[in-house]
């Protein structure tokens, strides 16, 4: 899985998973269905999601069943670890090969309301168009911007910093 997601080919990154397999993600809906999973993978990218790491920390086996239990970690394109977390694996063996039957994904970074985020992180950077009214100087608008939109919304999203660039 590791190997092929690296490389971009969810396709079969996504075959390792049972047809009626089930992917638990953090702070998310279950996936069910490999065709599901695979079309989940195949927006990690377009989440930030580069490069993903596991390491396999115990793995036991129950005849045609197994349980993997790990580690993973999420990178960005600028190898920035933007999540890491642990995983349970159930490994289920269908006619002669092992597929991933369950896929319970947690982690270790705390829930903050919709976000992943921690100090330091920055969640966007937004490229704004404006049309100023005719009586609305630049000035005016960058103190209303900086007096009473940034302060309302760092208030209403506790631990967020806004910044004016320009």
């Amino acid at each position: 899985f590791m190997e092929a997601f690296n490389k971009g080919d969810m396709n079969t990154a996504s075959k390792i998973y049972a047809e009626d397999g089930k992917l638990f993600p953090s702070n998310s809906d279950v996936i069910s269905g490999r065709d599901n999973i695979e079309a989940f993978w195949i927006k990690a990218p377009e989440m930030g999601i580069k490069k993903i790491m596991l390491e396999t920390i115990a793995a036991e086996g129950h005849g045609n069943i197994a349980v993997e239990e790990g580690k993973y970690t999420l990178y960005t394109n600028e190898d920035i670890i933007m999540d890491e977390g642990k995983y349970i694996a159930t490994w289920k063996k269908i006619d002669t090969t092992w597929l991933i039957d369950r896929d319970i994904r947690t982690s270790n970074n705390a829930f903050s309301g919709g976000h992943n985020l921690q100090t330091g992180h920055i969640l966007g950077i937004h490229t704004l168009e404006i049309t100023l009214k005719e009586n609305v100087t630049f000035s005016d608008f960058e103190k209303f911007y900086k007096e009473t939109y940034i302060p309302a919304f760092e208030r209403s999203f506790s631990g967020i910093q806004l910044y004016l660039l320009k």
